[in-house]
């Protein structure tokens, strides 16, 4: 139960620093990366998103 309540803790803490993600390389094309963690992949596949971005 711990770990299924840490791996929701830290998916929640991706999604609510979308918003407040900045860069210079990307500009206004940041949004485009989102959203970073979907509710759809499993545990793995949004490891794998995060590593990715």
């Amino acid at each position: 139960n711990g770990e299924i309540n840490t791996l929701r803790g830290n998916i929640n803490a991706m999604r609510s620093r979308e918003g407040t993600l900045r860069t210079d390389f990307f500009g206004d094309h940041l949004s485009k990366l989102y959203p970073i963690m979907e509710e759809e992949c499993s545990d793995s596949g949004n490891f794998d998103n995060a590593l990715e971005f």
